[in-house]
């Protein structure tokens, strides 16, 4: 375990389990950027508390009549995926007590911690997505800076198996690179027309990286990949408001079409007060060039 000693004042004002893994990346990313290990670590926390509430506001604005989700506010369950070392599920049960969190990851050491540290289950992730051996479903699933590290080829076989583990009505949250991303401003990502990008480098170095490093996609790409998912529709996009404004942030809802059928209407004959009604209203143009 890491060897910080969070503060009394960080256990009063969080409430949750302190004890940090010292394998915990994102940890060591904050450790790396800031001055301090100290200052690292009150990130840490403020991060993971902040991304919570922002999942449980975004969850609650997407369920009806707001959102088309059809998920119990007061009693759902979540799946976090590629949850590290619970860096923001640790603050489910406090900012969402009414969840039931299970957690995702590839790594077996964070798949120990959860059980042993946060009382969460988490379920051993995969390379592949077909690999992925999940027996349940979820009204929400959050991936949180996952398809931020995934090429373009691994998107779809992914978004395909997170969805297929949603209810009727659930939701996927997922953030990732966008153009407002210091990838994106440091690759020339607009002025190079590129609606995708990705480089075999990440911080996570104990991972294949050509298939775990570094992606920038625009909304272009990802609503091309969206169209494969015929289920799932894009009930909010937001661009830039996580990670200090870095990366963008998509939630589908899993609503499957019902079986319709089109009736042609009778042409409808105008009575007179309609037909006046109705009458063309003289054009009004503008010349820009005055």
């Amino acid at each position: 375990m890491s060897d910080q000693t969070p503060s009394t004042d960080l256990r009063e004002e969080f409430g949750v389990p302190l004890i940090v893994h010292e394998e915990d990346f994102l940890l060591k990313f904050l450790q790396q950027h800031l001055p301090d290990d100290t200052t690292a670590l009150r990130h840490y926390f403020d991060n993971g508390r902040e991304s919570a509430t922002r999942i449980r506001e975004i969850i609650l604005r997407n369920i009806q009549p707001t959102g088309i989700a059809t998920i119990n506010p007061d009693k759902f369950s979540l799946l976090d995926f590629a949850s590290g070392f619970g860096m923001v599920n640790r603050h489910f049960p406090i900012v969402m007590p009414e969840a039931r969190v299970e957690a995702s990851d590839i790594h077996p050491k964070a798949v120990e911690f959860h059980a042993k540290y946060l009382n969460t289950k988490c379920h051993l992730s995969d390379y592949i997505p077909s690999n992925l051996n999940i027996p349940y479903r979820y009204d929400a699933v959050v991936a949180l800076s996952f398809f931020s590290h995934m090429p373009a080829h691994s998107w779809l076989p992914w978004l395909r198996t997170l969805c297929d583990l949603l209810e009727e009505g659930g939701m996927l949250i997922f953030t990732t690179h966008g153009p407002p991303s210091s990838v994106a401003s440091t690759e020339k990502f607009i002025h190079k027309g590129l609606d995708f990008y990705f480089y075999p480098e990440s911080e996570q170095d104990d991972l294949i990286q050509t298939e775990y490093g570094t992606a920038c996609a625009h909304p272009s790409f990802a609503m091309k990949i969206f169209e494969a998912l015929p289920d799932m529709h894009l009930s909010e996009y937001k661009q830039g408001i996580w990670w200090g404004g870095t990366q963008d942030v998509y939630v589908l809802t899993r609503h499957t079409p019902r079986n319709q059928v089109i009736l042609r209407s009778d042409s409808i004959q105008l009575t007179p007060t309609l037909q006046k009604s109705t009458a063309p209203k003289p054009e009004i143009k503008f010349n820009f060039n005055q």
